[in-house]
C-alpha cells in the first residue's frame, strides 16, 4: 500500500528491512510518538519510506517469489526423502517367504 511502517525491532525481526530506508524501528511508546510526529511534519520522508517498503516487498515477500521459494524447499526436501528412503530399503534385509 506504499505506506510507512513504524514497528519494533522484534516485530520487524526476520524482515530484510533497513531502518530509516524502508521502516522506522520503535521500540518505546515515545519513539513512536516521535516517529509519527515526523512522518506527519514530513509527507516526503513519508512517502519515500512508503515506496521503499513497497519496493522491499515486491522484490523479497511478493506472494509468487514466496510460493515459488517454499515449492522449491518441498521439491527437495521430497527428493531427499526419497533418497533416503531407497538408501533405507537396500539395506533392510529382505522378507522371507
Amino acid at each position: 500500500m506504499e505506506r510507512p511502517v513504524i514497528s519494533t525491532r522484534l516485530g520487524a525481526e526476520g524482515l530484510d528491512v533497513t531502518p530509516e530506508v524502508n521502516i522506522l524501528i520503535a521500540d518505546t511508546p515515545d519513539q513512536f510518538v516521535n516517529h509519527i510526529l515526523l512522518l506527519l511534519a514530513s509527507p516526503e520522508t513519508a512517502n519515500r519510506l512508503g515506496t521503499a517498503g513497497r519496493q522491499l516487498v515486491v522484490e523479497k515477500y511478493d506472494w509468487p517469489l514466496c510460493l515459488r521459494r517454499l515449492e522449491s524447499l518441498y521439491h527437495r526436501l521430497l527428493k531427499n526423502e526419497s533418497h533416503l528412503a531407497n538408501n533405507l530399503a537396500q539395506r533392510e534385509p529382505a522378507a522371507e517367504a
